[in-house]
């Protein structure tokens, strides 16, 4: 599919430099009370010259990303590519990133500075002004999930984060050293889109429930959280707390010199069923390109024979 002109397509979307549309909405799961990137992606007129950040979690490095330069046109296309994670046999979605930058001059008259690190794309264009356009696709783009929908999944809250309040220096607990985190209940209502994804999966995060063998009570499940600018380097701690409770939040540090400051994340998955557990010493995850990826088995306490296994589902239904 061809990039079309910016302002005569309508399979585009603009984000205008209005500051109050500058960038996209808010990640559900970052920390967004602090100062630093916080949508998909950002378009700031700053120092005299355009600033734009793109985030592209899962592709591996600038050699990943194709820019070109259209002079006749006074715009510069990108397109990156992420492909499907080795290892990770439910990470079945590749996802594409596509769009334009629309200039108010020749792009091979600015002397473009451009990084990428941690699937997170970023271009100062000094002296110039312009638009940020993305394609949009039709198709939904979600991956679906492999378990019978008949059979009995365990059911996993989301949490993500509204804000941290930390105590006040005369608090008799800590003196000021602890803070309290302030959370939201995630809902599809409230999904998130990366509105750059052309091609494959498009909300920020997902979860597939895999069962184990046919007739067991056992579960895999896959979770995929996009977290652009982390990395291995950068791994944070993943909690387990009384086998119900998942808890990450790793918190960045400043990424780019035009950035007010760096990302910081906050995800909880909870089991909302008592009968269910995380057996917490199967747990693999991985953070790679601005992705985690985890796989957590999932047991029920009840197994005691056939019976017992139809009363979990019953209660796991009702809760």
């Amino acid at each position: 599919m061809a990039l079309r002109k910016c302002c005569q397509s309508s399979d585009v979307v603009k984000a205008a430099i209005n500051p109050q549309e500058n960038e996209a909405p808010q990640h559900p799961l970052q920390n967004n009370s602090k100062p630093g990137p916080k949508g998909a992606y950002e378009v700031r007129r700053v120092n005299n010259g355009l600033y734009i950040r793109v985030d592209m979690p899962g592709v591996a490095s600038l050699d990943d990303v194709k820019l070109n330069n259209k002079s006749d046109k006074h715009s510069i296309t990108f397109y990156g590519k992420a492909p499907m994670r080795e290892g990770w046999p439910l990470d079945d979605s590749q996802r594409v990133y596509a769009g334009s930058i629309c200039l108010d001059r020749d792009p091979n008259l600015i002397p473009i500075e451009k990084t990428f690190k941690n699937g997170c794309l970023r271009l100062f264009l000094p002296g110039a002004d312009g638009n940020l356009c993305f394609l949009t696709n039709q198709e939904s783009g979600r991956s679906q999930n492999p378990a019978d929908e008949q059979v009995h999944q365990p059911d996993v809250i989301i949490g993500g984060l509204v804000c941290v309040i930390p105590h006040k220096p005369d608090c008799g607990c800590c003196k000021g050293g602890h803070s309290d985190i302030q959370e939201r209940t995630c809902t599809k209502e409230m999904s998130f889109i990366n509105p750059c994804i052309l091609q494959g999966v498009r909300g920020v995060y997902e979860t597939k429930f895999l069962q184990e063998k046919e007739g067991d009570d056992g579960w895999g499940m896959y979770f995929r959280f996009d977290m652009p600018d982390f990395s291995t380097a950068r791994m944070c701690e993943v909690k387990v707390e009384k086998k119900r409770c998942i808890i990450f939040g790793p918190m960045g540090s400043k990424e780019y010199p035009l950035d007010e400051g760096g990302r910081s994340y906050f995800c909880k998955l909870t089991l909302c069923c008592d009968c269910c557990y995380f057996l917490s010493e199967k747990a693999v995850h991985e953070l790679k390109d601005g992705v985690m990826r985890m796989w957590f088995r999932i047991l029920t306490k009840q197994k005691n024979n056939s019976s017992s296994a139809k009363r979990v589902r019953k209660n796991c239904r009702r809760t």
